[in-house]
């Protein structure tokens, strides 16, 4: 029998962390092992178990490898610091930063009388993205350098590091697939060491915490456009984040590698059927500052007022309820919280309740047995949020801000958001709307799943994907205007 073609998957810690990839990569891992060796390689800065530590479904019959990025070795870090102000690479990322720093494309909007103030604000903004920079560097040396010493792309013959340079040589040699599933530090370790392994193929998903400048702790996504001049397939869950990816990082010359590949969830087969005494409305994120509760909780109060009669509630139709489903226990959690209580508690005929974390089919089966009318989400940045892909594919109507890919989830079947500001109206318009329109809405729902979010669908699709590149000949090399050097390793 033939052996299988070699694929090493790296994650920000799966399998033996649990992370948010835990919901989505066994049904990928699951699809690669049909065709593929697989290989994990797990990238984290948490203390990992080695003994008694449960693995992530699917996991077990796969190589594991863990790999724990680097925290205050400051002689290492000074080290590569001194190699980084010499290194193309990190100087053309450096330049990069403080040409956008002087045309002004990252600036706020100052006092124009405060011009010291302005101008500390700007220098301060320059010296966080260039420090985050030079650490995305230094973990990307890190761990291009521990990846050589672990062997792993040798590991089992397929390939090893160039030594003739003998192109026919290269072509001979069957590669082997780097396929990251975060588009972040360890990509760039890669494309730091590609041209070691002529064999060697990068393929990389990016999301929304990779990719939108605004989901940055710095407001700055580093090395993007060097690494998309290295990476051979770029995997995006949207059209939307492709273009924003494309305008802003200036990798439109690399089109013909970048694919929009949604996940998707499965098939549900929900009843379609009215809501029934109530109209229930539902949400699911984690509590914290960028999926903006605040803005589900405002509207409510908002749309719950009558303003023919003030003093009572515009809920006469029937009674409305919210539920809430995702984790938050922190100060911020606890204000949205109170927030909520404070803003809500007295109007007639709503009622609310936190549920907190609830695992994922039990959330889904609220859905099914209760027949939402609306789901509701007002986050300020989103990739292609699962969320409101687990309600389409329950055939719920959707009330959503217009960010990220929502545009493909919200089309025909709820009420897309330009701003948070219009969520009361948006509300009140689903509240009041007739029940045959509800009913159309919820019949669209499926469709969207059906035509855009079925799991197995865009499993097949994403296997296809990654098949091109067993065929598509040598792996990209480093483009013009991008050193050829690799990282210090």
């Amino acid at each position: 029998m033939e052996p299988k073609k070699k694929l090493i998957l790296f994650t920000d810690g799966y399998p033996f962390v649990n992370t948010p990839e835990t919901v989505f990569i066994p049904p990928e891992l699951e699809e690669l092992k049909k065709d593929y060796g697989v290989s994990i390689v797990a990238c984290t800065d948490e203390a990992v178990l080695s003994e008694g530590g449960t693995l992530r479904d699917g996991a077990g019959t796969c190589g594991l490898f863990c790999y724990k990025k680097p925290r205050g070795k400051y002689l290492p870090e000074l080290a590569c610091l001194f190699r980084a102000l010499f290194d193309p690479v990190f100087r053309a990322e450096a330049g990069r930063i403080r040409r956008e720093a002087r045309s002004g494309k990252e600036a706020g909007a100052p006092d124009p009388k405060d011009v010291s103030a302005a101008a500390h604000s700007e220098e301060a903004s320059v010296s966080r993205k260039l420090f985050r920079a030079f650490l995305y560097y230094y973990w990307a040396a890190d761990f291009s350098r521990w990846i050589k010493k672990q062997g792993i792309l040798e590991a089992d013959g397929t390939m090893s590091s160039a030594g003739t340079g003998d192109p026919e040589d290269a072509d001979r040699r069957e590669s082997v697939i780097c396929y990251t599933y975060w588009h972040n530090y360890y990509l760039l370790g890669l494309c730091g060491i590609k041209d070691r392994y002529p064999g060697l193929k990068l393929l990389s998903r990016i999301h929304g915490y990779d990719l939108f400048d605004d989901q940055s702790p710095v407001n700055d996504q580093p090395f993007k456009a060097f690494m998309d001049d290295r990476t051979d397939l770029t995997l995006f869950l949207s059209k939307q984040g492709q273009d924003y990816f494309e305008r802003r990082f200036h990798t439109e010359k690399n089109r013909e590698k970048h694919r929009i590949c949604r996940m998707g969830v499965y098939e549900r087969s929900p009843e379609i059927r009215a809501s029934g005494e109530e109209f229930l409305m539902v949400s699911c994120a984690s509590i914290y500052p960028v999926k903006h509760i605040e803005g589900i909780i405002e509207g409510l109060a908002g749309a719950g007022k009558n303003t023919l009669t003030p003093g009572t509630s515009a809920f006469k139709k029937k009674p409305v309820r919210w539920v809430h489903f995702g984790p938050g226990e922190d100060d911020y959690a606890a204000s949205v919280k109170k927030l909520a209580v404070e803003r809500l508690s007295g109007i007639e005929g709503l009622t609310f309740e936190f549920r907190g974390y609830v695992p994922n089919e039990e959330v889904i089966r609220f859905y099914l047995e209760e027949h939402p009318s609306c789901f509701i989400m007002t986050s300020l940045s989103e990739g292609s949020p699962v969320s409101v892909q687990e309600a389409v594919s329950c055939g719920i109507p959707v009330i959503g801000t217009d960010v990220g890919g929502m545009g493909e989830l919200v089309d025909g079947n709820g009420i897309l958001l330009t701003d948070n500001a219009a969520v009361k109206d948006a509300i009140l318009r689903m509240y009041e709307m007739p029940e045959e329109e509800i009913l159309k809405m919820k019949k669209r729902s499926l469709e969207i799943w059906s035509e855009r979010f079925d799991r197995e669908k865009n499993l097949r699709e994403f296997s296809e994907l990654i098949g091109t590149l067993q065929v598509s000949g040598k792996g990209s090399g480093p483009a013009s205007g991008h050193a050829s050097r690799p990282l210090p390793g």
